[in-house]
């Protein structure tokens, strides 16, 4: 979450430290979009980033230590109290 923060300020232009532009490929990565013509992956991708920061940081979530890391053979998590699904 902290490399959003760093994508989010950028994108606000209240921070450009040349960090931005790695946590925000690395963000995008993080996506699925094979349904996203590739020509399109930098816009689709980097505004469903900006906007899934905008969701997750209004809501209250577990402690950092309380979310699953996959280890155990984890295919998905529910963000508690929400529908949002990590697969």
């Amino acid at each position: 979450m902290e490399q959003m923060d760093v994508v989010h300020a950028s994108h606000t232009g209240a921070v450009d430290d040349g960090t931005a532009s790695r946590a925000f490929r690395q963000a995008v990565g993080c996506l699925d979009l094979s349904q996203v013509a590739p020509s399109l992956h930098f816009d689709v991708g980097g505004y469903s980033v900006l906007l899934l920061k905008e969701v997750l940081d209004r809501l209250a979530l577990p402690a950092f230590d309380e979310i699953p890391d996959g280890g155990e053979d984890l295919e998905h998590w529910t963000i508690p109290g929400t529908e949002l699904v990590i697969a």
